[in-house]
């Protein structure tokens, strides 16, 4: 994959499955500059680590990951398996989240979920300001396709 299409797939992962910038409720005017993505798709998480690691030239260390799952015995297997989809050591992992089963139809995915969590006001920053010119050129496409079209 291409840097620039690196760096496309990975604001418009954080665009549609990250975590926004939300008032931390522990203090006045403080916030949470979060950088985290939960996704059960392996593929997603792959690129979004990538996207962290190599655009944003994150500290790798500092990238931790928690496992969302229904099935507490196979808690080891599944960090072990998004370990190498994310390419984050299992020492990086936080404590795991065991769900409960919501109803008797449902069907929960068998990987399980994870989030991968980084938090840094000023690589937050860096990541909005390409988030928003990202965006300001979809919009510019957009005014134009409308004067085309109306």
């Amino acid at each position: 994959m291409k840097k620039t299409d690196l760096k496309n797939a990975g604001i418009f992962i954080y665009a549609c499955e990250g975590t926004k910038l939300r008032r931390d409720h522990r203090g006045k005017n403080t916030f949470v500059y979060a950088l985290d993505v939960t996704n059960s798709d392996p593929y997603i998480i792959s690129i979004y680590v990538r996207f962290l690691k190599e655009i944003l030239e994150l500290d790798h260390k500092r990238i931790k990951c928690q496992l969302f799952t229904y099935d507490k015995r196979l808690e080891s297997k599944l960090k072990e398996f998004w370990s190498v989809a994310s390419s984050v050591p299992v020492e990086q992992f936080q404590k795991t989240i065991l769900l409960s089963a919501k109803g008797s139809k449902y069907k929960p995915n068998r990987l399980g979920t994870l989030k991968v969590r980084y938090s840094s006001k000023e690589d937050w920053k860096k990541l909005d300001k390409m988030l928003k010119k990202t965006m300001l050129e979809g919009a510019m496409t957009m005014k134009k396709i409308k004067n085309i079209i109306w």
